[in-house]
């Protein structure tokens, strides 16, 4: 466990969103005292915890109120200025877990693939773009040797689809992608182009590293997307025909990932499985992720209370499941722009377990919360789809009704 002194069982927690609130929510349940770094006091994890400090991570003097009443320091995500965090932590007794040489490793997706590369980790071909010359040649060059369509990426600050372009050789969308690439400059991240995967199904797998001793991976898992954004999660995928040689290849690259780089606690990577049963690593995220969300009300210890034990040393806890099970994310509905959120919860069916956020507007695309289930047989899995899609869709009638009245 932790060093011991004064705030050895206080645990902060940069960022006030969904991630920290059910952090936060396993730190209590540990019998640790969680303090929230929060932009103001409607954050989702503020509400539900007192004595957040409130306040930018980019202000310092709102980092030394959280660092002078805390011992250990975890990440809601990975968007943070290490060399500021370096600086200001540097007077107290702090210990970021990650540390912050790993978050610096992961934050940018370049040193990803470079880090796979290293490890001889499969992972989609890669060219890195001169944003420095004229685009339009490099990017008909790799037209011409991937024969296909193109997919840009930002290095940093890309999530939930924003950062990602898909481009095939017209004027159109090679103007798109010279404002891509303008975005990009003004955030300081390079670019780089994938060659786009064929690709038979998306993947993921969460994965808790121990500071002290203990490594485990819970299921392999399919993953949906819409428009850049999880929509729904469901596995174990060796149940719904992913082949078993896959899910003991994501095991081997996660622990393979985790020990080279020094990564503790609960991380996540996510796959494509091509057309050939190849599996090829898309990203990794260093911190808790959507795509384990189904392990709170699936597996006896959740990816929050085990990034919590690995972070601290402690024993993991156990990650087995009994059940088929599925996770769907609660997202704004499109046809709203903005909406103070009027609390219009789903009614759950007898198999479902709704998990709210508390953000304070309803947005497009925005997630909101989600919703778990489990069923003991395959022969109920089309109605456990059912029972979840069916509580979204009158959750989004409901949140509609309440804006036209």
């Amino acid at each position: 466990m932790a060093p011991t002194n004064r705030n050895a069982n206080r645990v902060g927690i940069l960022g006030g969103g969904q991630l920290s609130l059910m952090l936060a929510d396993a730190a209590v349940k540990m019998g640790l005292k969680p303090i929230v770094l929060a932009e103001n006091s409607s954050a989702p994890a503020a509400l539900a915890h007192p004595g957040a400090v409130f306040g930018s991570i980019e202000d310092e003097n709102v980092l030394r109120c959280l660092f002078s009443q805390v011992h250990t320091v975890i990440f809601e995500n990975e968007f943070v200025n290490c060399d500021q965090l370096k600086k200001v932590a540097a007077p107290f007794d702090v210990v970021f877990s990650p540390n912050l040489d790993v978050i610096e490793l992961m934050q940018d997706k370049l040193n990803q693939k470079e880090t796979l590369k290293r490890l001889n980790i499969a992972t989609a071909d890669y060219a890195i773009l001169d944003l420095s010359s004229h685009l339009e040649p490099q990017l008909k060059t790799l037209f011409h040797d991937w024969k296909g369509h193109l997919v840009l990426k930002w290095s940093r600050m890309g999530y939930d689809g924003k950062g990602v372009l898909v481009i095939e050789d017209t004027p159109e969308d090679l103007a798109k992608a010279e404002a891509f690439c303008h975005a990009a400059a003004r955030l300081k991240s390079r670019v780089y182009a994938e060659r786009r995967i064929n690709f038979k199904s998306e993947l993921a797998m969460v994965a808790t590293q121990s500071t002290q001793v203990g490594f485990l991976t819970y299921p392999l898992v399919i993953s949906e997307q819409e428009n850049g954004i999880c929509s729904k999660v469901y596995g174990p995928a060796i149940l719904f025909g992913v082949p078993a040689k896959l899910e003991k290849q994501a095991q081997e690259s996660a622990k393979k990932l985790a020990q080279f780089t020094g990564l503790v606690g609960t991380f996540a990577i996510e796959f494509f499985q091509t057309a050939h049963d190849e599996l090829l690593v898309n990203e990794i995220a260093p911190r808790v992720h959507n795509s384990g969300h189904y392990t709170q009300n699936s597996c006896p210890t959740d990816q929050f209370e085990n990034h919590l034990r690995g972070v601290l040393g402690a024993p993991l806890g156990r990650v087995d499941t009994q059940t088929y099970f599925a996770m769907l994310n609660l997202l704004g509905p499109d046809t709203i722009s903005h909406m103070k959120n009027v609390r219009v919860l789903p009614r759950p069916g007898a198999r479902t377990h709704v998990h709210w956020y508390n953000k304070s507007e309803i947005r497009p695309r925005r997630k909101l919360g989600h919703l778990n289930g489990n069923v003991f047989q395959k022969a109920e899995v089309k109605d456990l789809f059912k029972e979840l899609e069916d509580c979204r869709r009158k959750w989004v009638d409901s949140v509609t009704n309440e804006r036209d009245h």
